[in-house]
C-alpha cells in the first residue's frame, strides 16, 4: 500500500512542522552561546603567612608556661656572670652535701663547661643555667625561679629562702658572680648599711669587735652572709651562732636581731 501525503491530516503536518522548527531554533541558540568564564584564580594564601623561622615569631618554650617576655639583662648581676666565665673558668668544685654549695658548684661547672641541659629543667640549678645561657634578665630569672618553687617544682636551699617566702635569685646571682670573677683583695662590710651595727669591746688591754644584724624585710640567711662575707656559703656559721633564736636557716624574720661572728681566713 504506497503512503500518499496529501491523505494526512493537514493540522498534524501543521503541527509537526512548528515543532520542527522550534527544535532547530532552539539548538542554533545552544550552539551559539558564548562559553562561560573560567573562574578568577584563588590567591594563594600560603605566600601571606609567616614563615615560622622568621626571627619575630620565635619563642623559648619556658618563658610560655609564664607568660613571660624575653627581655635584654637590665641589671648586671646575669649578664657578668657569664661575662666573667668566658675568661675565668673556676676550678671544679668538691663534692658538698651542702644544697646551696652543690647549687653554685654545679650552675658555674655547666656554664663554664658544655654540659647539655634539658628542654624541661627539672631542678634548680638546670633552670638558672639554661635561663643564664639565653641571656636572660635578673628580673625574668627571679620570676622564672619563683614560679617552679612556688609550684614545686623544684627544690630551693634553705639558706636562700627570704623572710617573705620567696627564693633570693639576687643572692644567688651575686654569689654566682663573686665565684666566677678573679679572687679580689677583701670583702668589706658596709658598716652604715641598714640594719648593721658594730660594738667595739675593751677588756684587760684587749679590743674585740662583735657584729649583730637586724634583719630586713626579704632578707634570707645567704643574703646576710653575703653582705658580712661576701660568700653565701658562709650562712651556715650565722645560723649555727643563732640556733637559740632560728629553728632552720629559712626561717630568719624580720625584726630579729642575730650575732655576726668572725671567720678566719684559712
Amino acid at each position: 500500500m504506497k503512503f500518499d501525503l496529501a491523505t494526512l491530516n493537514p493540522n498534524l503536518v501543521r503541527m509537526t512542522g512548528i515543532g520542527a522548527a522550534f527544535f532547530t531554533v532552539t539548538l542554533a541558540l545552544i550552539l551559539l552561546q558564548p562559553s562561560a568564564p573560567k573562574p578568577a584564580p584563588q590567591p594563594d594564601m600560603s605566600a601571606s603567612l609567616p614563615d615560622s623561622n622568621d626571627e619575630n615569631t620565635v619563642a623559648r618554650g619556658d618563658t610560655s608556661l609564664l607568660g613571660l617576655t624575653e627581655a635584654e639583662p637590665t641589671d648586671p648581676l646575669s649578664a657578668t656572670v657569664l661575662a666573667s666565665l668566658a675568661s675565668n673558668a673556676p676550678p671544679p668544685a668538691a663534692a658538698s652535701d651542702d644544697p646551696l654549695r652543690s647549687l653554685t658548684s654545679g650552675v658555674l661547672a655547666s656554664l663554664s663547661g658544655n654540659a647539655s641541659v634539658s628542654d624541661a629543667p627539672r631542678s634548680m640549678e638546670q633552670l638558672v643555667v639554661q635561663a643564664l645561657r639565653q641571656g636572660q634578665s635578673d628580673a625574668y630569672i627571679d620570676a622564672l625561679v619563683n614560679e617552679a618553687a612556688s609550684t614545686g617544682r623544684i627544690d630551693v636551699p634553705e639558706a636562700l629562702r627570704t623572710n617573705q617566702g620567696r627564693v633570693d635569685t639576687h643572692t644567688l646571682l651575686a654569689d654566682l658572680v663573686s665565684k666566677s670573677s678573679p679572687a679580689t683583695t677583701g670583702h668589706v662590710t658596709d658598716t652604715n648599711a641598714k640594719g648593721v651595727e658594730v660594738r667595739v669591746v675593751q677588756r684587760a688591754g684587749e679590743t674585740r669587735k662583735y657584729n649583730f644584724y637586724t634583719v630586713q624585710p626579704g632578707d634570707s640567711l645567704g643574703a646576710i652572709a653575703h653582705r658580712f662575707y661576701g660568700d653565701a656559703l658562709f650562712y651556715r656559721s650565722i645560723y649555727d651562732a643563732n640556733r637559740q633564736v632560728l629553728s632552720s636557716p629559712d626561717r630568719v624574720r624580720a625584726g630579729q636581731r642575730l650575732s655576726i661572728p668572725e671567720i678566719t681566713s684559712g
